[in-house]
């Protein structure tokens, strides 16, 4: 059986000091060279990405389009992209991503064997540069600070949500529509809810694997925490099918903390359950991070960041709920 056509897509602006890598990862699969192009989607980028694009594109011979999104949002670039593809098939790269050299291979073999598939995805692989790698890397690794997401934590082929760096059958944006440009984030939660309401399944395989490269401050992974904490609620008001129980711990979280705080002034009642919830999210807290360390001063700083991280989710989620029309 002839293998298929498949069209990739990179969005990006602004990305110049990861893009080389994104790009040669595609460039450099082991998949015949004849049977996909690279869409490349530039959002009017400030610094040097567009131009390394160009000459790494160029100097590629692959077959390769090149499009300047001047809405400059993500969701407008997959758009753009996806009606500019060739291909039957369509596959979405972060512009932070690097992508194994079997990924495309064994994204369409996954997809052609699971017939009643619309999308699949695989395993996203944290690497974290820098002094704190180590510690932010644990923390995006752990289900107790990312959720079941199982892309993230899984090891284990299955039906799934959700699909990072996903493969898509492209009919599938002629039955649903295309990306919600009208969202800042969270436009793949967004879609994907609208591909299960259609009938669509996803599916994880683990063998699927890309490098994702995270953010590599505290101030970045938590800024990244609230700003997906209020996005997913405000995809929630828009598609109620689009939120997973994991979206809403953080707020209930951080809701508990505020009633049961306010309320310890009343009673000394309710600063007791306030300790004591404080109690068994520093005992998960521990075992979490013990799965990952047993160094002291390391565990710490991951309970730390646990906590920062959710707390910051949980009030992007509140503000969400307060002041979503001004989104």
């Amino acid at each position: 059986m002839k293998k298929p056509y498949i069209s990739t897509i990179i969005v990006a602006r602004n990305a110049g000091k990861s893009i080389e890598k994104s790009l040669k990862s595609l460039i450099e699969q082991d998949y015949p060279k004849d049977l996909y192009e690279i869409i490349f989607v530039d959002g009017v980028s400030e610094d040097q990405t567009l131009k390394i694009a160009e000459n790494i594109l160029e100097n590629s011979k692959l077959d390769h389009q090149i499009i300047i999104n001047s809405k400059k949002t993500l969701a407008s670039g997959w758009n753009l992209a996806i009606k500019k593809a060739k291909g039957n098939y369509v596959v979405r790269i972060d512009a932070h991503v690097e992508a194994y050299k079997d990924f495309l291979d064994k994204s369409i073999s996954t997809l052609l064997e699971m017939q009643d598939v619309t999308c699949v995805g695989g395993k996203a692989i944290t690497v974290v540069e820098g002094k704190n790698h180590e510690i932010i890397s644990n923390v995006l690794s752990s289900p107790f600070g990312v959720g079941n997401s199982t892309f993230r934590v899984s090891n284990t082929a299955q039906y799934a949500d959700t699909a990072a760096c996903g493969l898509y059958r492209k009919e599938i944006f002629n039955v649903i529509g295309y990306f919600d440009e009208s969202l800042g984030r969270s436009q793949d939660t967004e879609l994907h809810a609208r591909i299960t309401a259609a009938g669509g399944k996803f599916y994880f395989n683990p063998e699927i694997k890309v490098k994702y490269y995270a953010r590599n401050t505290y101030t970045g992974i938590i800024k990244q925490a609230y700003h997906n904490g209020k996005w997913n609620i405000a995809v929630w008001k828009k598609n109620k099918r689009s939120l997973m129980l994991r979206h809403l711990i953080p707020l209930f979280f951080v809701l508990s903390l505020i009633i049961l705080g306010s309320l310890s002034i009343l009673s000394i009642i309710f600063l007791k359950v306030l300790l004591c919830e404080l109690i068994v999210y520093s005992i998960l807290a521990i075992l979490a991070g013990l799965q990952k360390t047993r160094n002291l001063i390391k565990l710490m700083k991951m309970i730390f960041l646990f906590f920062l991280m959710h707390t910051a989710y949980g009030i992007g989620s509140l503000n969400s709920f307060i002041y979503y029309r001004n989104l």
